[in-house]
């Protein structure tokens, strides 16, 4: 399942070509999935560059993708 959200993640930020509602869920899935995420630092880190290099991403979540990756 992390490899899967880090493929939607890196898709959503390159093709930059979902609604405002998809975003919002994507970014809720993320944090939810944190905990999972904490297991796979490879997957976490990739996720977090697709929303840094896009600037797609808000702050917060940003943030928390940070904190964990730290």
């Amino acid at each position: 399942m992390p490899e899967e959200l880090a493929l939607i993640a890196k898709v959503f930020c390159t093709t930059r070509t979902a609604s405002r509602d998809f975003h919002k869920l994507l970014e809720s899935q993320i944090l939810m999935k944190i905990p999972v995420l904490r297991k796979d630092l490879k997957v976490l880190h990739a996720i977090g560059r697709s929303f840094e290099e896009s600037g797609l991403c808000s702050l917060d979540t940003l943030k928390a993708l940070k904190k964990e990756a730290a």
